[in-house]
C-alpha cells in the first residue's frame, strides 16, 4: 500500500507540474490528515522517501486535526477560505460524501487507470467500494484493521470438548457462544 500510496502522490504530482511547468518553480504540495500522533510516525518516512525520489516535488505536512470530525470542520472551513490542501488523507468513510457533495474530492480513477502498479496493489473491490461515491473513486482506501478476538478457553472446552486447537472459523464463533447456556446474548454477544 505504500508503493500506491506514494504512486498516486506522484500521478496527481505529476499533474500540477504539468499546469506549474510553464513557470519552472518547484511544486509544493499540501497533504491535511487528522490522527497527527498516530499517523505522523509511518506518514513522514514515505513523504521524506516521496521527496527523494521527487527531488522537484516538495510535501508540507498539515497535521493538525485530531481526529475525522476536525479534519471534516477543517475541510469545510478551507473550501469557504480557498486554502484547501492539495492532498487530503485519514477521512472516515463517512466523511467522503459530504466532501464530494461539494465538488471538494477529486475523482482518481483516470490516475488509477494510468498508473501501472495500481492493478498490483492487490486492493480488493470490497475495500474500494468504501471510497467510492456515485460509482467513482474519490479517495484510497488506507485504513486495514486485524480482528482480535480473546477466547475464554474454559467456555470453550464446555461447548467443543474435543477442540485441541482454535481454529474456529468466523462462523463458528457465533455458533459456539449460542451452544454456550450461560452466555446471555444481550450483554455478551462478541464475547466467548
Amino acid at each position: 500500500m505504500m508503493k500506491t500510496m506514494s504512486s498516486v502522490i506522484s500521478a496527481i504530482a505529476g499533474a500540477l507540474i504539468g499546469v506549474t511547468a510553464a513557470h519552472a518553480d518547484p511544486v509544493t504540495l499540501r497533504v491535511g490528515y487528522a490522527f497527527p500522533a498516530r499517523d505522523g510516525l509511518f506518514r513522514q518516512p514515505i513523504i521524506e522517501r516521496f521527496m527523494q525520489q521527487n527531488p522537484d516535488i516538495r510535501i508540507v505536512t498539515e497535521a493538525n486535526a485530531a481526529d475525522c470530525p476536525a479534519l471534516l470542520q477543517q475541510l469545510l472551513r478551507a473550501a469557504v477560505t480557498g486554502d484547501l490542501p492539495d492532498v487530503v488523507a485519514s477521512l472516515c468513510y463517512p466523511d467522503m460524501p459530504v466532501l464530494a457533495e461539494r465538488g471538494l474530492l477529486v475523482p482518481l480513477d483516470r490516475f488509477l487507470a494510468a498508473d501501472p502498479l495500481w492493478a498490483a496493489a492487490g486492493v480488493k473491490p470490497e475495500a474500494l467500494a468504501a471510497t467510492q461515491w456515485k460509482g467513482k473513486t474519490i479517495a484510497l482506501p488506507e485504513s486495514v484493521s486485524t480482528s482480535i478476538i480473546y477466547y475464554n478457553i474454559g467456555v470453550i472446552r464446555k461447548v467443543r470438548p474435543s477442540l485441541s486447537n482454535l481454529d474456529l472459523s468466523w462462523d463458528d464463533i457465533p455458533v459456539a457462544r449460542r451452544q454456550h447456556p450461560h452466555v446471555d446474548p444481550c450483554t455478551c454477544s462478541d464475547f466467548l
